[in-house]
């Protein structure tokens, strides 16, 4: 494709002629259209306009074929080059693998430790204080010391609580975990219900630091929820995970009313949305955790720290 001038008056015209003013015509017709489009900011402002306008001056003033062609190419090659594409990015939403099969304590800790070693590849490191519940998550466990309530000591409203006896201060607790995690793993993974465990691990680490007390107790789980807060964090750094999970339960529940385990999954869900919403601050975990109704000198019984 060339571009040439036009043909003088009383002279007879070209095909060739004919197509350069066409092809010229529909290209400057595409330069001025061009700067209606809003380009994104950047260093280099590219103006079509202008490079459309000495593409005509040059071959006004060399309408040679040979030379016309080079610039022709030279001109669009450039545009494709140096203009911005209008062409839409969407986001795609991350979502929380799931496979549909019960975890318990021993798959939560092995999704747990995938999921933040994953995280480390493209972030800092996770603060101190969640590597060191997660490390004593590990260890419990190894101790026969972290499993799933098999003895009925939890309300069916408690998802987890640590037992420690008030009287021997070396004894490093325990940590029961509510059956019904295990059964919401099928609808919202294990890195999730991992994050009742992270925080009573929390309340371990507090125990062995001989910090944990049964009548500071707001203050014990403001640390425990900033914890949990922090493995969120981890786990879901862009939160789209518990978004997406947490929106297709509302949009399930309510045409399953018999499906205790999801609307289980949901009620979980919403105390971490909440959580989260938080953004790991002082004051708003302490409206959070007053809102769950933790309460100083109250810790629901005789070495529990739920």
């Amino acid at each position: 494709m060339v571009l040439g001038p036009a043909a003088r008056s009383g002279s007879r015209e070209s095909p060739y002629n004919g197509i350069v003013r066409r092809t010229f015509a529909a290209a400057l017709s595409l330069a001025c259209a061009a700067p209606a489009l809003a380009a994104p900011p950047g260093p280099t402002v590219v103006s079509v306009r202008k490079s459309a306008e000495a593409l005509r001056d040059a071959v006004a003033a060399d309408p040679s074929p040979a030379d016309a062609r080079v610039r022709n190419a030279a001109f669009f090659e450039g545009l494709l080059r140096e203009t911005p594409s209008a062409r839409a990015n969407p986001y795609a939403m991350d979502r929380e693998p799931v496979s549909g099969v019960e975890g318990g304590v021993d798959a939560m800790l092995s999704t747990a430790r995938v999921r933040e070693e994953t995280y480390r590849l493209t972030h800092p490191a996770p603060p101190a204080e969640l590597s060191t519940a997660m490390d004593e998550a590990a260890f419990l466990r190894g101790a026969d010391r972290a499993v799933v309530d098999a003895k009925g000591r939890l309300s069916g409203a408690e998802m987890g609580a640590f037992l420690y006896p008030k009287a021997d201060p070396k004894d490093p607790g325990r940590v029961i975990l509510s059956p019904w995690l295990k059964l919401m793993t099928t609808r919202i993974g294990e890195a999730f219900t991992y994050s009742t465990l992270v925080h009573e691990s929390a309340h371990a680490v507090q125990r062995a630091q001989g910090r944990l007390s049964p009548v500071r107790v707001v203050d014990d789980e403001v640390e425990a929820f900033r914890v949990e807060y922090e493995w969120l964090s981890v786990m879901d750094p862009t939160g789209d995970r518990l978004i997406r999970l947490d929106s297709a339960l509302r949009l399930y529940v309510p045409r399953h009313p018999k499906d205790l385990v999801a609307a289980k999954s949901l009620d979980y869900l919403d105390k971490l949305m909440k959580l989260r919403e938080t953004g790991g601050q002082d004051e708003p975990l302490k409206e959070y955790v007053k809102d769950l109704g933790y309460r100083d000198g109250v810790n629901g019984g005789d070495g529990l720290a739920p």
